[in-house]
Formats: structure tokens, C-alpha cells, sequence
């Protein structure tokens, strides 16, 4: 299968790594040498100088054997193009994806067909993140969320510090949240020191770890609880700083809920703007990192304040001293995904990036059907969501007696659209689903021993 992904910023760049990683033929265009070099020094791909909206280095990039094409540049219009051109020289059933960042353009690419801007599928990754804050803000200790079958199965990221219940406790001295086998919560990945370990029972929680735990929606109060030491929180004031699209989004969705929300803006235009447009939004104009203004709006009395401005340093320095004055949790957007592990030791509780959240989403659309990826695990670990074919082993044997790699665990399954945990004595059916958290090095393992196969890029 042979893939085109135009622009190699952060967004290119990962998806590249992913696929190349599966050995799957890819091609990077970008017309910025210094991000294709990056390409060519670290990934196994052809890269090609040129642009995304030029036919003639479309052509030498080989959009006439693509199955695949992915617009992830920073440029909107030149995403639109690239599907456009690709729509008329790559061969029928092409598969075109664009990375849309702009309100108006991405919600009319949604509404139109596909023949008409040749786009398949639009990625909004400053939607997704504003989404995926508002599902966080009500989780203490939350600091990553993902979601399979609909959100029927979710995979909660939990910090674990000195405080919590389930500190200092080895994997099998948790205390059961049912007993009902098939109705427990199953913790499945543990995030230390930047490493991902995929846990037995004799693995110690230490403080500091991000637990994985897996679990159906109506158990979230109790897995709370169980971590924790307390249940999900209504949030009532949230402080939100910069004037970024993400921003405008987030405002816009926790006013519509009820919520009570102060906007952050450090130019007056913008605040004039934000003001007319935002109903039940409190537009402030200043710097969130004046510590007199956050003093002045009590903001150690809010829920949640979320540093979301176009400059990652502000961002960070403004929620940390959120924190200093008191509030209850701070979560920081950024655009540099190096920056994730840092910034959860340093007192910062959440940490997005929506150029992953792009990735993410992008990976989970071209493997619908086989395989659903979630690469929130870590660097090295991965969420995967297999179909179970008939052949496979594991419709011949119970789990206990089935060989699986260590560094892989089935932490759940999907029978006729109702997910449960598994036991050691249970059997999979044919169509099941299952959800396994592995690393990396113990995929294929994995795969060869569950007899899948991995759905091919832009199979329908």
C-alpha cells in the first residue's frame, strides 16, 4: 500500500513513523528541506521536495499509484487543493484526508460531498482537542482519555501520587470493583519515567505512575474512588487563557453546558471580538501570566484553568501559577509533543497536544474496522482493537491456555456491540472485538498469535 502524506511537520512526521512502522510504502512532500531531512535522517520513507498544490510535484511524488492521501500541511487551503488535484490524477478509490483548521472551511468540507472538494475525510484537530479537554475537566486525576466502540469501552489515563488509595499497592492487592468477573475494571498499562509497562499482578503502583485503567462509562465512580479517593466533580468555573481557535471552541462549549467561564485574551481587538461573539463568556483583556489580574478573578477558586494561547512557554508558565494561587487542576496545550513528559512532572496535571490528537484521529479512520489505534500510551506502547477471525487461536483455547507475549494484554472484549473483561477461563467467539494494550516490540507477537491480520490502509 502505498501512501502519500504532504507536509512533514509534527503531524507528518508522526504519521510517517507510524506507518513506516508497519512497513507500509510512504512518501513525505513538503517544500521546507530542513522538515524533510528530519524525515530522511530518522524514518525509512522517500521523501520529496515540492508542494502539496503544485500537479507537477504531486506527480513526482507518484499520486498516480497512491492509495492513500494524507494533507497535513499548516496551510488549510493547500489541504484542500492537494485533495482536489489528487482527486483528478490518482487512480479511482483513492482515499483523501486534509487536516482542516479554519471554523467555517472544515465544518463546509463536513457537509459536502466528497466528489465536490475531494475529501473524504476531515480531520479538525483544534475541535477534537477543545472536545477532549471538556471530557477530561469533570475526571479528577484524569490526565488521558481514549475511547473504542463509541465510547462503550474508555481507557482512563490517572495519575497516581503520594495521596492515592492505590499507591504503594501491587496490581493484585487492588481491591475488586465487582463481583461479577466480567464487570471489573482491569488496569491494563502503567506510564513511568517516560516507559510503558504492561503490568502483572505482582507490578507495584508507585507514586508518580499514570495507571490505564479500562472501563465501561457507568463505572467511572467507582474506579474514581478505588484511585482516587474521590468520584467525579461538577465543574462549575473554568478560566480559559489565549485567543487560539482551541480557545474559542472550549469557551464556546463550556458556556453552552452551563458552566461558568472567564476568557483570558492579551489583545484588546481580539477581546472586542471574542466579547461580541461568545454569549455567557466573561472576556478578560490581559496576560495570564499576570499574577495580578489571576489574583483579581480569584482564580484559586476556579475548578479548572487551561493554558491555550499560541505561546507554549506563556501557557505553561500561566497554568503553573494557576496552581501556585490555589486552582483545583490546570491543563496546559501545546504544539510541541516533546514537551508531554516534561510538563506532567513539573506540576502540570493534563497535557495535549492536538497535533497528536490529529494523529490519533487520522490513524483511528484509515484502520476502522481492524484495527483502532490509540497512541496516547506512551512512545512506545499501543491501544489496539483487532476483529477475531475464525481461524484465529483464540476461538480454539481458553485465554489462560493461549500463548501471549508478555509485554501484550487483552484487556477487553466486544460481543455484539456489549463490552466485558475477560477471564482466564473465557473463550472469544468469531467477530469478536478485542482491545489490547501492547508495546510496540510485542505487536507482531501479538498479531501472530491472536491469527489477525491488520486491516490494508484505505480498505472499506
Amino acid at each position: 500500500m502505498k501512501v502519500l502524506i504532504i507536509g512533514a511537520g509534527e503531524v507528518g512526521y508522526h504519521l510517517a513513523s507510524h506507518l513506516a512502522g508497519e512497513r507500509q510504502d510512504v512518501v513525505v512532500l513538503d517544500r521546507e528541506p530542513r522538515a524533510l531531512k528530519r524525515v530522511q535522517d530518522e524514518l525509512d520513507v522517500q521523501t520529496v521536495l515540492g508542494s502539496g498544490s503544485n500537479p507537477d510535484h504531486l506527480k513526482a511524488a507518484g499520486i498516480e499509484s497512491i492509495r492513500m492521501v494524507i494533507a497535513v500541511t499548516d496551510s488549510d487551503e493547500v489541504n484542500v487543493v492537494a485533495c482536489l488535484v489528487a482527486t483528478r490524477l490518482a487512480r479511482p478509490g483513492t482515499v483523501r484526508i486534509a487536516r482542516i483548521r479554519e471554523e467555517s472551511l472544515a465544518s463546509a468540507a463536513e457537509k459536502t460531498h466528497p466528489d465536490l472538494l475531494g475529501i473524504d475525510r476531515v480531520i479538525h484537530p483544534e475541535k477534537l482537542t477543545a472536545e477532549k479537554i471538556v471530557k477530561l475537566l469533570p475526571i479528577p486525576a484524569a490526565c488521558d482519555l481514549l475511547e473504542f466502540e463509541g465510547g462503550k469501552v474508555q481507557v482512563l489515563g490517572l495519575k497516581v501520587d503520594g495521596s492515592s488509595p492505590l499507591a504503594g499497592k501491587k496490581l493484585h492487592e487492588v481491591p475488586r470493583t465487582s463481583q461479577q468477573e466480567h464487570d471489573r475494571i482491569l488496569y491494563g498499562a502503567i506510564l513511568r519515567h517516560g516507559q510503558v509497562i504492561i503490568p502483572r499482578g505482582d507490578t507495584t503502583i508507585v507514586p508518580g505512575d499514570t495507571l490505564y485503567a479500562v472501563i465501561r462509562p457507568h463505572q467511572l465512580d467507582v474506579l474514581l474512588r478505588t484511585a482516587a479517593g474521590h468520584p467525579a466533580r461538577r465543574v462549575r468555573h473554568v478560566i480559559v487563557a489565549g485567543g487560539t481557535p482551541v480557545a474559542s471552541f472550549l469557551a464556546r462549549s463550556l458556556a453552552a453546558s452551563g458552566i461558568k467561564c472567564k476568557m483570558i485574551l492579551p489583545d484588546e481587538k481580539l477581546c472586542e471580538a471574542a466579547a461580541a461573539q461568545m454569549n455567557g463568556v466573561v472576556v478578560l483583556h490581559g496576560e495570564s501570566t499576570d499574577r495580578n489580574l489571576l489574583e483579581q478573578e480569584f482564580v484559586g477558586d476556579a475548578d479548572a484553568f487551561v493554558g491555550v494561547g499560541r505561546d507554549d512557554e506563556e501557557n505553561i508558565l500561566s497554568a503553573l501559577l494557576a496552581r501556585q494561587l490555589g486552582v483545583a487542576r490546570n491543563i496546559v496545550v501545546t504544539r510541541k509533543a516533546s514537551y508531554i513528559s516534561l510538563l506532567k512532572v513539573v506540576g502540570v496535571d493534563v497535557v495535549i497536544s492536538p497535533r497528536l490528537v490529529a494523529v490519533s484521529s487520522i490513524l483511528g479512520y484509515i484502520r476502522r474496522g481492524r484495527v483502532v489505534q490509540g497512541a496516547s500510551l506512551g512512545e512506545s506502547a499501543e491501544a489496539l482493537e483487532y476483529e477475531v477471525p475464525e481461524h484465529s487461536p483464540l476461538v480454539a483455547s481458553p485465554l489462560k491456555q493461549l500463548s501471549i507475549p508478555r509485554d501484550a494484554l487483552i484487556v477487553a472484549v466486544v460481543r455484539q456491540g456489549e463490552p466485558f473483561v475477560p477471564g482466564g477461563k473465557d473463550h472469544i467467539e468469531p467477530g469478536d472485538r478485542v482491545l489490547v494494550f501492547a508495546l510496540r516490540s510485542a505487536i507482531p507477537a501479538i498479531e501472530n498469535s491472536l491469527g489477525v491480520r491488520r486491516k490494508r490502509l484505505g480498505e472499506r
